[in-house]
């Protein structure tokens, strides 16, 4: 059975239920305000390496996202973390490797210039 900071759930649910848990976790911790205005224009996802057996929690956020925000965002989250006695991710009670990545950034799409006909 898998589980996201304590609560059963499938794999392919584990970003939206990280963010929940982290949501519901971070209940009486300073800042809690402008954590919830960050982590409100975020769009979290899971994806998992299989190769490197590697969990990673996708973090992206608009692009005018200032940088301050994503420091006091990864601050905030590490904070909250550090005070969870529950593995990230876990399965059948063994913790899993994760990792949780932050972006403000929005991929470029190469394939478009390919399609796109010669002037």
């Amino acid at each position: 059975m898998w589980k996201v900071l304590g609560v059963e759930t499938s794999i392919l649910k584990a970003g939206q239920i990280w963010k929940e848990r982290v949501l519901h976790l971070s209940k009486r911790k300073k800042g809690r305000d402008r954590f919830l205005q960050i982590m409100d224009r975020a769009d979290v996802n899971h994806w998992f390496d299989a190769q490197e057996e590697l969990h990673v929690l996708y973090v992206q956020f608009p692009i005018d996202t200032k940088a301050e925000d994503l420091k006091f965002f990864k601050a905030f989250v590490v904070k909250v973390m550090k005070g969870v006695p529950e593995p990230v991710i876990e399965f059948n009670g063994i913790p899993q490797r994760f990792t949780i990545v932050m972006t403000s950034e929005e991929e470029e799409d190469v394939y478009k210039s390919l399609k796109e006909p010669s002037e």
